[in-house]
C-alpha cells in the first residue's frame, strides 16, 4: 500500500472511530484506515467467507487494521495474521491482543520456498517495506498516489525527499503457505481465504500455496504489474479453479498497482 511521510517510531494513536492503536507510522494508519473502513476495499472479499469454520490468512497484516476489519465483520471466523517486519509486527501483536484476542499472529514472510530472506524496512514508510523493496519504484508509486489525492508537483517532491532512504535490512524466516497451514491447522483441511498485500512478493506467496489450493475459496491480492506479474498471478489463480476480477482503485490510477479478487468457481 502507498504510505505518506510520517515519523518512524511506534507510537500510540487513536483511530477515527475512537479505538486506541499502536503504529509505526501515523500516516500509514490514516491511509489504511480510510482504504479499509471507509472505501471498503475488502468488502467483496468478505462476502465469500462463512463466519464459522473458515480461516482468513492475512498475509502482510501491517499493524492489524485489515485484521480488525475482518474480525468486526466476521466475529466467528478464525483469523491468522502474518507480518515479517519486526517493528511492524510488534504493533500488530499488541493491537490484536487488545482488540482481537482470538486472532493468531506470526512473524514471518510467506514465499515459494521455506527458508529465509532479506527484508528492507523503510523507517519513514513501513507499509512499503518488503522482500523486494526498490526505492526508485517506491518513489514513483507514492508520487502517483499523492498526485491523485491532489498534491501539486512541488509538494510531491517535498514529500518524497528521503522517504525511501535509510532502509534497514534484516533477515526474516520464510514459509510456504502450505507449510504454514499444516503447522497451524493440522488434520482435515478447512476453507481458506487469503488477503495478500506484500509489496511485489504476491506471486511468490501464491506459488507456495501448493497442496492447499483445493481449500482456497477466495483471494484478494494487491499486485504490482511489472514484468508480466499481473498476468502470471491471474493465470495461477484461474488454473487453480478460481474466477478473477482485476480492477484499479481511483487513487492508484497512473500506477502499476492493481487489485485482484478471486473466488472459487462452483464445484461439481
Amino acid at each position: 500500500m502507498i504510505a505518506s511521510n510520517s515519523h518512524a517510531h511506534a507510537t500510540d494513536t487513536t483511530l477515527p472511530d475512537g479505538t486506541p492503536w499502536v503504529t509505526a507510522s501515523v500516516g500509514d494508519t490514516r491511509m489504511l484506515y480510510k482504504e479499509i473502513f471507509t472505501d471498503l476495499v475488502y468488502g467483496d472479499f468478505i462476502e465469500h467467507v462463512r463466519p464459522a469454520g473458515d480461516l482468513i490468512i492475512d498475509v502482510g497484516a501491517n499493524s492489524g487494521l485489515s485484521a480488525l476489519y475482518f474480525a468486526r465483520e466476521l466475529p466467528d471466523t478464525q483469523l491468522l495474521a502474518i507480518e515479517p517486519a519486526p517493528a511492524t509486527y510488534a504493533c500488530l501483536a499488541l493491537n490484536l491482543l487488545r482488540h482481537v484476542p482470538g486472532a493468531t499472529t506470526m512473524q514471518l514472510a510467506l514465499a515459494a520456498a521455506d527458508g529465509a530472506a532479506s527484508l528492507t524496512y523503510y523507517p519513514k514508510t513501513p507499509s512499503q517495506s518488503g522482500l523486494h523493496a526498490e526505492p526508485g519504484q517506491d518513489d514513483a508509486l507514492t508520487a502517483a498516489y499523492l498526485r491523485n489525492i491532489g498534491f501539486d508537483e512541488d509538494s510531491i517532491t517535498y514529500s518524497l525527499a528521503g522517504l525511501h532512504e535509510g532502509g534497514v535490512t534484516t533477515t526474516v524466516p520464510c514459509w510456504r503457505l502450505d507449510t504454514l497451514v499444516s503447522a497451524f491447522s493440522p488434520g482435515a483441511p478447512r476453507p481458506l481465504h487469503l488477503k495478500i498485500d506484500v509489496e511485489r512478493a504476491e506471486l511468490s506467496v501464491l506459488e507456495g500455496v501448493g497442496a492447499c489450493w483445493p481449500s482456497v475459496e477466495s483471494v484478494v491480492c494487491e499486485v504490482e504489474d511489472r514484468d508480466g506479474q499481473l498476468e502470471q498471478v491471474v493465470r495461477l489463480l484461474e488454473d487453480n479453479g478460481l474466477s478473477t476480477r482485476t480492477e484499479q482503485q481511483e487513487l492508484l490510477r497512473g500506477s502499476p498497482l492493481w487489485l485482484v479478487t478471486a473466488r472459487r468457481r462452483s464445484r461439481r
